[in-house]
């Protein structure tokens, strides 16, 4: 390649010329650093004399670096450089795929077009872009996680709270409050669900406290008013007449169905007070079991029942006399209420859970109702069963029982097995030779 060019003064007066020639064949068009860049990476570069010839430097296997011009299609690159598009990308003879650039030099005629392989011109992005996605998810993990412990500590004290109401539901005589921690909104949420179970506490305790006083009221003339129905009834006021005995023992029998209801008000009130005292000793249950048929088998006779024992033996508990002959009266009256006529009713004595002494009353009537079986013990329960008898009470006679069974250190039950079945399980007064453990109680 020869080259001419003229050389001027700085008053653009012509001084000469300088010219002379290049073997672009042994030398290089492009500068030794760029060469060096290019031969590293692998790049080609191309000068495209659009008539006369191509030079070639870079690439994987330049060959000749000057060679002829190729035909149209032989060089997809240099068909797509000379095809007017300057930038995009092409696929070699080789089946690789290049990105290109190509610049027109007008004044020589000459198109310069460079090219880089696809893979090696996006590996920055692929590597910028998998970065960023790495990132991404780790900030996504982190965000999630931050987002869950933070959710879970919002949500803990509701969960808490959940817990809370659910047992003060289920017992709603415990007197738990919540505990107002956590958030602000939490906090407000609990003062005033605690403000109000501190009023219904109130509530609550002015009612127990107006039964208890009515009861007090209603006992003592009706003391008096059982005392003289039954001296008029036996006589001791001279013989009545038939019409006016009936009338009066009638009028007893509902005296004394009134003394029980006003009992059972008074019971519950001490209960719920905590002012229930028993007196826990050995109890040998022989003599208690046969007081208590005794008391009842005047009324079972009136409804055609039988009451008879099974398995009583010597057995002693630890209990309170009074208390578990008033919780065997209460079962004892409910089956007699419940069973069919001609029907037997048994109390048998067995062994339950070790250490302690289980005291069934069994009927044959149609026992309770499956739905209801929950709520036997609740207070003022009373189910509705297929009997024809009128069963009036105040629904506090088995929840009584379960408050005496659990401060005798017992609890009490019921199931169904031909007819309904009522217990109380009482702990055993001596186990091998060891005195039982007052603060014991039986297992579930």
């Amino acid at each position: 390649m020869s080259f001419l060019s003229p050389i001027q003064s700085d008053e653009n007066d012509l001084l000469g010329f300088l010219g002379g020639t290049v073997n672009i064949g042994q030398t290089s068009l492009i500068p030794e650093d760029m060469l060096k860049r290019l031969r590293d990476d692998q790049d080609r570069f191309k000068v495209i004399d659009i008539e006369n010839f191509l030079y070639i430097e870079g690439g994987p296997s330049p060959g000749k670096r000057v060679q002829p011009l190729p035909e149209p299609g032989e060089d997809p690159l240099v068909d797509a450089a000379l095809s007017g598009i300057t930038f995009g990308t092409v696929t070699d003879n080789s089946g690789q795929q290049l990105i290109y650039a190509a610049s027109h030099l007008e004044d020589l005629g000459w198109m310069f077009v460079r090219s880089v392989p696809y893979e090696r011109a996006t590996a920055p992005a692929n590597d910028s872009f998998l970065n960023f996605l790495w990132i991404s998810i780790a900030i996504s993990l982190v965000i999630a996680l931050l987002g869950f412990f933070a959710s879970r500590s919002a949500v803990r004290p509701l969960d808490r709270m959940t817990e809370t109401i659910e047992q003060m539901a289920q017992s709603p005589s415990s007197g738990q409050r919540l505990d107002g921690k956590g958030a602000s909104e939490t906090r407000k949420l609990a003062a005033a669900f605690n403000q109000l179970m501190a009023e219904r506490d109130a509530i609550s305790t002015m009612k127990e406290n107006f039964v208890s006083n009515v009861s007090h009221e209603l006992r003592t003339p009706l003391t008096s008013l059982n005392g003289a129905l039954r001296l008029m009834a036996s006589g001791a006021a001279g013989q009545l007449p038939e019409k006016a005995e009936e009338m009066a023992q009638l009028a007893l029998r509902n005296g004394n169905r009134l003394h029980l209801l006003i009992s059972d008000l008074l019971d519950f009130s001490k209960l719920t007070a905590g002012q229930m005292n028993v007196t826990l000793s050995a109890l040998p249950l022989a003599p208690v079991i046969k007081a208590a048929i005794s008391g009842n088998t005047a009324l079972a006779a009136e409804h055609n029942l039988s009451l008879s024992t099974e398995g009583l033996g010597e057995q002693t508990v630890f209990a309170d006399e009074h208390r578990l002959r008033q919780v065997l009266d209460n079962f004892i009256s409910n089956a007699i209420k419940f069973s069919p006529p001609d029907q037997p009713i048994t109390i048998s004595v067995q062994p339950a859970a070790p250490g302690f002494t289980r005291i069934t009353v069994s009927d044959r009537g149609d026992g309770v109702p499956e739905q209801f079986e929950n709520e036997l013990f609740e207070r003022f329960s009373q189910a509705e069963v297929g009997t024809s008898k009128s069963i009036k009470g105040t629904g506090l006679g088995l929840a009584i029982c379960r408050e005496l069974a659990q401060l005798m250190k017992g609890r009490v039950g019921y199931f169904y097995d031909n007819g309904a079945n009522f217990w109380i399980e009482l702990p055993n007064y001596k186990t091998e030779g060891i005195t039982i453990d007052e603060s014991a109680g039986p297992s579930s």
